[in-house]
């Protein structure tokens, strides 16, 4: 028989499928695009820029906020147990370097958008 795949191997296969990246794609950032998107659509109304047409459901600029906030916080969680199971010193092939160069530019990125979050927030 075949030896059992620890944890940390199967989690290494995961990140390098397909189906990681579509499920990223779907659940990961466009969940996190609505949550942007109700949050300006609120933020208009309540300025007076939209005329509120009744056809949307929308959150306070406070939930959405938060809820942005926990997808960008999970997003980062995610990064830093990629970077932790593709580090540079460890051998790998060309694939495990792309993910890890994905993982460090996805967090600089979601870095970037955390603090603009937060300063946003602070200045609203």
């Amino acid at each position: 028989t075949e030896p059992r795949k620890s944890f940390t191997d199967y989690m290494r296969t995961y990140f390098r499928s397909r189906r990681f990246q579509l499920t990223s794609a779907v659940f990961g950032t466009n969940f996190c695009f609505l949550f942007v998107a109700m949050r300006v659509e609120t933020i208009l109304l309540g300025t007076g820029l939209l005329k509120d047409l009744d056809n949307t459901f929308q959150f306070t600029p406070k939930v959405t906020f938060w809820w942005e906030a926990a997808f960008l916080i999970l997003f980062l969680c995610g990064n830093i147990i990629i970077l932790s199971l593709f580090r540079l010193g460890r051998q790998g092939d060309h694939r495990d370097r792309v993910v890890f160069t994905s993982a460090l530019v996805d967090m600089t990125i979601v870095l970037f958008c955390i603090s603009m979050l937060f300063w946003a927030e602070s200045r609203r």
